[in-house]
């Protein structure tokens, strides 16, 4: 008899698994849909997480900076529970920022493709 059936008389016991959070499903939206979304939706939150520099030279107005280095401390600034729209320069620091939100347990996060180069570019032009 092995030690294990001695020990806990021949019953395994049963670990639970533990059950990953629900990640959220990450949009990514051209700019041209990102500027429906914001007409369309009185609740969404803008999230830029380029640098304050960047930030102050352009930026879509009604948004919170946090640059995405501060992210993680200063994620109770924004509610998980209202839609989000995040944008950087050119879309890798937002799909970044969205994959923590995601972590995070945000629900609807869009990620602005291009960033505000693109957004400039189409938007704004």
């Amino acid at each position: 008899m092995s030690l294990f059936r001695r020990l806990f008389g021949g019953k395994q016991p049963v670990s639970p698994v533990p059950t990953p959070a629900p990640r959220a499903e990450i949009q990514t939206l051209e700019p041209e849909a990102a500027a429906a979304l914001i007409q369309s939706t009185p609740d969404l939150q803008l999230l830029d997480v380029r640098s304050e520099p960047e930030h102050r030279g352009r930026h879509i107005p009604g948004s919170r900076l946090i640059p995405l280095p501060e992210l993680p401390d200063r994620m109770a600034e924004l509610d998980a529970g209202r839609p989000l729209l995040v944008y950087c320069e050119h879309g890798m620091r937002s799909s970044s920022a969205c994959a923590l939100l995601s972590q995070a347990g945000f629900a609807r996060l869009y990620n602005l493709s291009g960033g505000m180069s693109e957004w400039e570019a189409r938007v704004r032009a």
